[in-house]
């Protein structure tokens, strides 16, 4: 997913895994704004909805409209994503992550995920968006952590 967020330029993900709170994305987004950011890309995965009859993308878009007024748009990566046929490289990466994913799991090194930057697979260490809406920038032992927001 992570990969997915960094070709799209994403500025912010939702995941049920990890509470969120509405007025802290409200806040990020209203920051954003104020420092000449003239859109964000909010990733939402389904399951964050409190409404079970509401998708991600519809909750998540009322609330940034609601608490900010700015205009939303919804796009439901899983219709974008039926178009093709993975390249060598899809596939290649997809393996990799996977190795990387079962290295981690085999380690114990939960709460973590993988991504590529250049040609190195990472372990980023996830952090709850209530606590700094941000992951953390140095890098120890092949983990990075950067800050986002």
């Amino acid at each position: 997913m992570k990969v997915g967020i960094l070709a799209a330029g994403g500025d912010l993900i939702l995941i049920p895994e990890i509470p969120f709170s509405e007025k802290k994305i409200v806040k990020y987004l209203l920051k954003r704004h104020a420092m000449k950011k003239n859109y964000s890309i909010v990733v939402a995965a389904e399951g964050i909805s409190p409404d079970k009859n509401t998708s991600a993308a519809k909750y998540i878009g009322n609330v940034i409209n609601k608490g900010t007024g700015f205009e939303t748009r919804d796009t439901i990566l899983g219709y974008l994503q039926r178009g093709g046929t993975p390249s060598p490289f899809d596939r290649i990466l997809a393996t990799r992550f996977g190795a990387k994913a079962a290295e981690m799991i085999a380690k114990r090194e939960f709460g973590r995920m993988v991504a590529l930057e250049g040609h190195i697979i990472w372990r980023l260490i996830i952090i709850d968006i209530n606590e700094n809406l941000a992951y953390n920038s140095s890098c120890q032992n092949g983990t990075r952590r950067r800050t986002i927001g």
